[in-house]
């Protein structure tokens, strides 16, 4: 298995109002974001740009595990939107179609996320098997 941590360099964006992006570092604490209007959002939409892994087994089949993002609301990869579970703490969304550059975004509602113990986002990788 080849294993890509997709945990820096993360854009945040209110979900549902017009403005810059922050960059973000996992895992985070909600309440220690500086937000542009002075007060979290609603609901955040957080997005990881990333490639194709070089030197992977092109029938390899991607999936992508996020532990630790509790108040995920819905999963898109390239503005689509993809099924998800939770297996065992883990979100997976398996078998994606990657292309050469990707951008996986997540639909946070805050108040859910804030709820919930510790650090949020602690886990986030893209495996190959």
């Amino acid at each position: 298995m080849h294993a890509i941590n997709i945990r820096a360099a993360w854009e945040a964006f209110d979900a549902d109002a017009p403005g810059p992006a922050l960059r973000l570092g996992l895992p985070l604490d909600w309440s220690a974001v500086a937000w542009p209007e002075g007060r979290p959002p609603a609901r955040v939409r957080l997005v990881r740009r990333f490639g194709r892994a070089p030197g992977v087994d092109p029938d390899a089949s991607p999936r992508i595990r996020l532990r630790g993002f509790a108040g995920v609301v819905a999963i898109e990869l390239n503005d689509a939107p993809v099924s998800f579970r939770d297996e065992d703490g883990w979100l997976v969304v398996d078998a994606v179609d990657l292309q050469p550059r990707n951008a996986l975004t997540v639909l946070v509602d805050l108040a859910r996320a804030a709820d919930a113990p510790g650090l949020w986002g602690n886990r986030a990788f893209l495996e190959y098997d």
